[in-house]
């Protein structure tokens, strides 16, 4: 979202790749998020996922966004070439771990919208019904049907995807 919550344009790309197997991704107040992404690159460069997340965390007290919303994923793969990523939401502070292990799915949502987690979730488990989940890319397809149902309903969502798979290397 921009500047009193108009939306951004169609294309705008709300995560970074952080060379090829971490990210940052965002949702919420546009400018803020961008400067949040910038000053946490270089300890998401180095796989320190959990001190990035402390360092936002920390800023969002600090900070206190009064009626802003910022929330945050960062992750990828760690220095054990296990994949591990974090959301944060800047409205409590809520901290949320992710560390998928062998054929276990693991996902986070980052909403500002009206719809709740459990809506999402059961629309994403209806999607990979219809699509299969045995290949990643039966997986980007759900994703794909999901974001676009999200952005019917709320403008502030892109319809625009764009694609960044976290391999893990055997």
């Amino acid at each position: 979202m921009g500047i009193n919550s108009t939306p951004i344009e169609e294309n705008y790309q709300k995560f970074s790749m952080i060379g090829d197997s971490s990210f940052i991704a965002y949702a919420g107040d546009r400018a803020f998020c961008e400067m949040l992404s910038r000053d946490i690159q270089s300890i998401v460069e180095s796989k320190s996922y959990n001190i990035a997340i402390q360092v936002l965390e920390q800023t969002f007290k600090k900070v206190g966004l009064g009626e802003r919303s910022v929330l945050m994923g960062i992750g990828g793969l760690n220095s054990s070439g296990k994949i591990e990523f974090y959301t944060i939401n800047s409205k409590n502070c809520a901290i949320q771990k992710y560390y998928p292990e062998n054929d276990t799915v693991s996902y986070a949502f980052l909403n500002n919208t009206k719809l709740g987690h459990e809506d999402f979730q059961n629309k994403l488990v209806e999607l990979l019904r219809e699509t299969g989940y045995q290949a990643p890319s039966q997986t980007i397809q759900a994703q794909r049907l999901l974001n676009n149902y999200i952005a019917e309903l709320d403008n502030s969502v892109n319809k625009s995807t764009f694609r960044f798979v976290v391999k893990v290397k055997e």
